[in-house]
């Protein structure tokens, strides 16, 4: 199993703790990062402390989207998304190298801080902002009730990406919805894990490059930077020892990234369809089962990944999907 497909699988697990987990748990436990974190952030107060936390880390020029469930009234889980090609500018990072020590080195002394690469994130550990401009009292998480002489403390989560693309399927689900956000990304991973992966002319193209080469493709999808298509060779692998490996290793030799969500029927509908119109798991299914959908024989197959994904997660499984 390779990065991107981890991530995804690591991005869509936190997407099922998020929706399992008490919200009182979720902020007791600061979401993972800080177990200082004690308050809840009520929806009129969401930009004055995102932006409060953006310039304590030096950051309040970079633009931001706020992605997840943005209907709720109170926050206990802030998660935004930033562009990564504007982070790099800002933060002087050149081209081919990773943005995450140069963050880290900038981010050292001017505010409490978490990055995980694996994840392409970092949080910021900030004070609860009041309506004023300054530190204000916790809000509990369940009531709602500001608890009188406890500083708040919050967590806000920074999605690094392509800002676009992260804006869209890291959204919450529609209000009309009857499901997360979860589900529709489940049924997109397993849409985009199953349909056909020929090669293309212009991939056939660059297979000729590689003459003495198998040139074999994957399309992958990947909840911060896109849909990947990505043309790669094996080749043996060698331990220290010299030994042969089990596991070949994986040369990427072109990688083709669709980061526009407009553009993702392109990969399974024949007349396209935006976004907008299928930012819902009842919408992408109806995609699916409709006519428009390029691979008809495929539909059990991704229907079976869909469920198994969703029972292995302790999701329960939609009536319109459940096998008869």
């Amino acid at each position: 199993m390779n990065y991107a497909t981890n991530l995804l699988r690591t991005l869509i697990r936190e997407q099922v703790r998020s929706s399992q987990v008490s919200h009182r748990r979720r902020i007791a436990e600061g979401g993972g990062a800080f177990p200082e974190v004690n308050s809840a952030v009520p929806k009129s107060l969401l930009s004055k402390n995102i932006e409060n936390a953006l310039s304590r880390a030096g950051l309040k020029k970079i633009k931001y989207e706020i992605v997840g469930n943005k209907t709720k009234d109170f926050f206990g889980d802030i998660d935004i998304a930033v562009d990564i090609d504007e982070m790099k500018s800002f933060l002087k990072v050149p081209e081919d190298e990773e943005v995450w020590p140069r963050l880290k080195a900038y981010l050292d002394g001017k505010v409490t801080y978490a990055v995980k690469p694996g994840l392409s994130q970092f949080h910021i550990l900030v004070d609860l902002i009041g309506k004023s401009g300054q530190p204000s009292d916790a809000i509990d998480p369940t009531t709602h009730e500001v608890i009188e002489d406890t500083p708040g403390k919050i967590q806000i989560d920074v999605f690094v990406g392509n800002l676009g693309w992260m804006k869209d399927t890291s959204s919450g689900a529609p209000p009309e919805s009857k499901y997360k956000a979860v589900y529709r990304n489940f049924l997109l991973f397993a849409i985009i894990g199953n349909i056909p992966n020929d090669l293309t002319k212009e991939d056939k193209d660059i297979a000729k490059q590689y003459p003495d080469k198998t040139i074999k493709k994957k399309i992958l999808t990947n909840f911060r930077r896109g849909v990947i298509e990505r043309l790669y060779y094996e080749e043996q692998a060698f331990g220290k020892s010299g030994k042969p490996l089990k596991d070949p290793k994986i040369v990427t030799v072109s990688e083709k990234i669709t980061s526009s969500a407009d553009d993702l029927y392109g990969f399974f509908l024949k007349s396209p369809v935006k976004w907008e119109k299928m930012n819902s798991y009842e919408e992408l299914l109806k995609q699916v089962k409709s006519s428009n959908f390029k691979f008809p024989a495929l539909r059990e197959k991704i229907l079976s990944v869909f469920r198994d994904d969703l029972t292995k997660n302790s999701l329960a499984v939609p009536d319109d999907v459940l096998q008869t």
